[in-house]
């Protein structure tokens, strides 16, 4: 027990995906989630949010009800965000002329896709995608100007194969981009940022910002997009309803989103 309490007390955050992760489908904590959540910011430790998400809209309600005031990690790592005030701390941004490329290439061919920037979220014909969640921004894509874009959404509409074809294309055409595949229900998509962003990378400056150092944080994640926010943490947890992939890499399986799987971590990791 002396040895467990002592492992214990070298952690001091947690850096969480919300997707699959922190909430399901309907986008809210369960309640007993909340409560451990609460509960371990009542103690003093850190608890953040790792998400490929914008921070309007879902992520901000979210922060909002747990009443969370560290930095939170938005937009597949190419954005911080200071809940206090909604304000970007660190960024970085794909090129203008390579985002126009892969707006014309997802185009012709036919592909569900969304490009975010700033409080907004661009598609061709602005309407909600209920991926997105409620609150997101919804503007048409006629009126985008590529200036300070953090990522384009590829939808998770894709077969593997489709999915991989068009992950190679980009990479192969593009040096200056990170492509990582999301996956949801069988079907697959994208997170298109820059090369100078990740969630690895932003765990990176994350840790800097809030005068941590990284074997500090429990990372903890279910889907292809989180490999790199496991891999730049202290400890590494894979949700039980994680990908194959996510789980050959953790050094810990937590119960299922559906089954409090924060409340699981907290429980092992933080008593």
């Amino acid at each position: 027990m002396g040895q467990y309490a002592t492992m214990c007390a070298v952690y001091k955050a947690i850096l969480s995906d919300f997707d699959g992760t922190l909430a399901g489908e309907d986008h809210v904590l369960s309640a007993e989630d909340k409560r451990a959540i609460l509960e371990f910011l009542n103690k003093g430790f850190i608890f953040s949010i790792a998400t490929g998400r914008a921070y309007e809209g879902v992520i901000e309600r979210t922060c909002k009800s747990l009443n969370l005031m560290s930095l939170q990690i938005v937009r597949g790592g190419s954005e911080i965000v200071n809940p206090a005030d909604g304000s970007v701390v660190w960024g970085e941004y794909v090129e203008n002329s390579v985002v126009y490329e892969i707006i014309e290439y997802l185009l012709k061919r036919k592909i569900n896709f969304a490009v975010e920037q700033g409080k907004y979220v661009y598609t061709h014909n602005a309407k909600p995608f209920k991926d997105l969640g409620e609150g997101a921004n919804m503007r048409k894509l006629k009126d985008f100007d590529a200036k300070k874009t953090p990522k384009i959404l590829v939808f998770p509409r894709l077969s593997l194969g489709q999915c991989e074809e068009i992950m190679q294309t980009l990479t192969n055409n593009h040096s200056g981009i990170n492509v990582v595949k999301i996956h949801k229900k069988n079907k697959f998509g994208l997170d298109i940022n820059s090369s100078k962003a990740s969630k690895f990378i932003a765990v990176h400056e994350f840790a800097k910002l809030s005068k941590i150092k990284r074997k500090e944080i429990v990372g903890v994640g279910d889907n292809y997009n989180d490999y790199p926010l496991l891999t730049a943490c202290g400890v590494k947890v894979a949700v039980g309803n994680a990908v194959d992939e996510l789980k050959e890499i953790a050094d810990y399986i937590a119960p299922s989103q559906d089954e409090n799987a924060i409340a699981g971590v907290i429980n092992k990791y933080f008593q």
